[in-house]
């Protein structure tokens, strides 16, 4: 960014004349000629000093610097975004999806969180906490196998076990919610145990946001 120096005009070589005393030529006056010398010198001399004085005070323009118009990300930012990458986070209309798949959370066919599960919900409550007072949906998922009942219970009590996990993790309840669906939301084919491997999974909604982006 440039910077104007504002201009100073200077009474360059302008004299200050005394005007001579009337009234008969005082012969104690000194001369009209060493007056003008004398005052001509000194403003010379203080015009001088005011010149050094404003070199002093103004920087020279090539040390201005000034800061880049974009900031650069924060750490918490870069954090937070390498955690939804980890999650397979995905950007919808509804918000940003995280998703934990089964083996990071519960053993199969259980509802109870693993031990090795507390890493990631902390991982889960930065980012949520990162997004303030978003809201947040948490969503049980499971593969097609037994009957729809038992699915959708399964489904539902894995998504309050994460609820209740962010909870005690100093999110707020009051801004979260949790639900199951059984098998009625399938990423994939359950053709195969790889596709329902997949579809046994929480999904952990962040209502109205999208993951802060580190270059800009």
């Amino acid at each position: 960014m440039r910077m104007r120096r504002r201009g100073v005009t200077l009474l360059a070589g302008g004299a200050v004349v005394l005007a001579a005393c009337s009234g008969g030529g005082d012969p104690e006056d000194p001369p009209t000629e060493a007056t003008e010398t004398e005052s001509g010198e000194a403003t010379d001399a203080e015009s001088e000093d005011d010149e050094e004085e404003r070199e002093e005070a103004a920087p020279p323009v090539s040390t201005v610097t000034t800061r880049p118009v974009d900031a650069p990300a924060s750490d918490v930012e870069i954090r937070v975004a390498e955690i939804i990458v980890e999650f397979d986070g995905e950007v919808t209309d509804q918000g940003t999806v995280l998703t934990l798949e089964e083996p990071i959370l519960f053993d199969f066919d259980s509802a109870d969180l693993k031990s090795s599960a507390a890493g990631p919900l902390d991982d889960i409550a930065e980012v949520l906490a990162f997004y303030g007072d978003a809201p947040v949906e948490i969503v049980g998922h499971t593969d097609d196998q037994g009957s729809a009942d038992y699915n959708l219970d399964l489904s539902r009590r894995r998504a309050a076990a994460v609820f209740d996990a962010l909870r005690e993790r100093g999110i707020d309840e009051a801004r979260m919610s949790s639900e199951g669906r059984g098998f009625d939301d399938p990423v994939t084919s359950n053709d195969t145990e790889e596709g329902r491997a997949q579809n046994r999974r929480v999904e952990v909604l962040i209502v109205g946001v999208e993951p802060p982006d580190p270059e800009n």
